[in-house]
């Protein structure tokens, strides 16, 4: 006889993780996440697709999105790991004494959050037929654009077949040019795209039996990689005019605000890292400094805007 609450349960392997991006050096020495247009795939992977591919057959082996395809807002710590996870209205988070407690979760108020401690995170499974080994990779995304693509790709899926388990269909890097900041930039999103005509999946779809309910966990302790949706120098299809001080000015003030630079002490730190300024901050400091000043400030904030702090709240 089965054991009830045990024989009924099923569990796939996690065979690896498939990357967005690369770690990169900049000109400071400062080890960083490069996002590229191509999957970073483990080398069973690449033996089938090459070492730069950007298009992946794939099968989704299971029913629920909350299964093969879990979002949450998680903040990580590099001696703790995963310290809060919510979905934008209670949380989880490990309170001073090491013990999970149950917290209010908005964003637009949350701390963490506001300084980009905090992510929201997408952690797409699936399984690669093509590839030798039985279990399923895992894609990490903090990206809205990411993770909105993929929700309504599923969705349209299920809507127009009534299941999306099972179905033969490719994962894609695909890069959109957007308009951000007075340029055009270059931007790797991912999709979920058929190979096949609607008819084509409507048949595959009559000769599948019902899914087969499974589970598939993505430990707690698994810190997901972030990249930069940008993959490249932005392309200035129009010639843009400099900044001007002013401008160069409410720039960086609406980035220190981004990452959390709200003291004098903390803007202090940060003059001291970017131009190794030393003298006491006030409120005219920016306007004291020259065009050439600013942009060497400008620049520093907009490297560290790509990467992602898995630091935390130590």
């Amino acid at each position: 006889m089965p054991i009830i609450g045990l024989s009924e349960k099923r569990r796939l392997p996690r065979l690896g993780k498939i990357h967005l991006g690369i770690k990169d050096v900049n000109a400071k020495g400062v080890e960083y996440p490069k996002a590229v247009d191509y999957f970073v795939v483990p080398e069973e992977v690449a033996e089938v697709y090459g070492e730069k591919p950007t298009e992946l057959d794939i099968v989704i082996p299971t029913e629920d999105p909350a299964i093969f395809f879990p979002q949450f807002y998680k903040q990580y710590s590099n001696k703790r790991g995963l310290v809060c996870k919510g979905d934008g209205s209670t949380a989880n988070r490990v309170g001073e004494d090491g013990e999970m407690i149950e917290i209010t979760c908005n964003p637009d108020t949350c701390e963490f959050y506001l300084k980009d401690d905090c992510k929201p995170v997408g952690n797409l499974l699936f399984v690669l037929p093509k590839v030798k080994g039985f279990g399923v990779y895992q894609v990490d995304t903090s990206s809205w654009n990411n993770i909105i693509n993929l929700n309504s790709e599923i969705a349209l899926l299920k809507n127009l077949l009534g299941r999306i388990s099972g179905i033969p269909l490719k994962l894609t890097r695909e890069v959109q040019k957007v308009q951000q900041k007075g340029a055009i930039r270059n931007i790797a999103l991912i999709h979920i795209r058929s190979p096949y005509s609607l008819t084509e999946l409507q048949n595959s779809k009559k000769a599948l039996g019902a899914p087969e309910p499974v589970s598939i966990e993505v430990p707690d302790n698994d810190i997901p990689e972030s990249v930069p949706e940008e993959i490249e120098e932005p392309v200035k299809e129009a010639p843009v005019s400099p900044m001007n001080k002013e401008e160069l000015i409410k720039e960086i003030y609406e980035l220190l605000k981004t990452h959390g630079y709200t003291t004098f002490s903390r803007v202090a730190e940060l003059l001291k890292k970017s131009i190794n300024y030393s003298k006491q901050v006030s409120k005219k400091t920016f306007e004291e400094f020259d065009i050439e000043t600013l942009e060497k400030v400008l620049i520093y904030l907009n490297e560290e805007e790509a990467v992602y702090a898995t630091k935390g709240e130590e």
